[in-house]
């Protein structure tokens, strides 16, 4: 499956996940330290992006440890090197693995992309040990909504959260995906240990409008193709992301940590 950002400048890409890094790493590893990673511990990230998460939970599990980095495009993290860490390039589905192996296994903004999500989501199940802890991160993008719709650029906002919408719904990916994550998880099976839904109410120059405002830039043409938003919205939109005086909600996080059952 094509990943909706896979034909952005590699430049543009590497500013994108970035920004994501800044905007979500701190909440994300309080929630994995939260959950006693320690020395000699298995870990899986999927999908390393830049790979701030990847390194970190390198440094924290150790040489004794072990850090497999999963990802259809590895270039961002050729600079990161150690004896812990091993970096995959491909699919997960079709990545040999060692069932019951991993201590913990985290995926953040990753499955919103695949159609397979279910499948993804099952096997990295069957990857962690009993006991073992999955950590997801996903958005839910028909939580976005303005302030006061009264206002041109409110209303400029607005088309084109629809059109984000719309661009998933065009390619078979679901926008409000974080949104099915839990019962998902407990109809596998997994003890949910941690919930949280956190809306992005921001204003302009923040690090998730900072980070929107990129992406907007980097899918223009995807936006206006869903006839949701036009060129003007859409330039509106990233002068919104950068604009102080602005403020929207954005979108949510939904984060989910699941322990499997022994």
């Amino acid at each position: 499956m094509k990943y909706i950002f896979e034909s952005a400048k590699q430049e543009a890409e590497f500013e994108r996940l970035q920004l994501i890094e800044e905007a979500f790493d701190e909440q994300t590893t309080q929630i994995i330290q939260n959950l006693g990673i320690e020395p000699g511990w298995k870990c899986l990230e999927l999908g390393t992006g830049a790979g701030s998460i990847l390194k970190w939970m390198s440094d924290l599990v150790g040489s004794e440890g072990r850090v497999v980095g999963i990802d259809k495009n590895i270039k961002f993290i050729e600079a990161i090197a150690a004896k812990q860490i091993n970096k995959i390039a491909g699919d997960i589905l079709d990545v040999e693995l060692e069932i019951d192996d991993f201590d913990l296994i985290h995926a953040r903004y990753v499955l919103i992309h695949i159609k397979e999500s279910a499948r993804v989501i099952e096997k990295l199940i069957k990857l962690l040990k009993p006991g073992g802890l999955l950590i997801l991160e996903e958005p839910d993008f028909t939580s976005a909504r303005v302030i006061n719709d009264d206002l041109p650029n409110e209303q400029s906002q607005q088309r084109v959260n629809e059109a984000i919408n719309k661009m998933f719904l065009n390619v078979g990916l679901e926008p409000s995906f974080g949104l099915k994550l839990p019962l998902f998880l407990q109809e596998n099976e997994l003890k949910i240990e941690k919930l949280i839904d956190e809306q992005h109410l921001c204003c302009g120059n923040s690090k998730i409008a900072r980070m929107m405002g990129c992406s907007a830039a980097t899918l223009k043409e995807n936006y206006i193709k869903t006839q949701k938003a036009s060129e003007q919205d859409v330039q509106i939109y990233i002068n919104n992301s950068v604009d102080e005086n602005f403020w929207s909600v954005y979108y949510s996080t939904i984060s989910i940590v699941g322990r499997k059952v022994v």
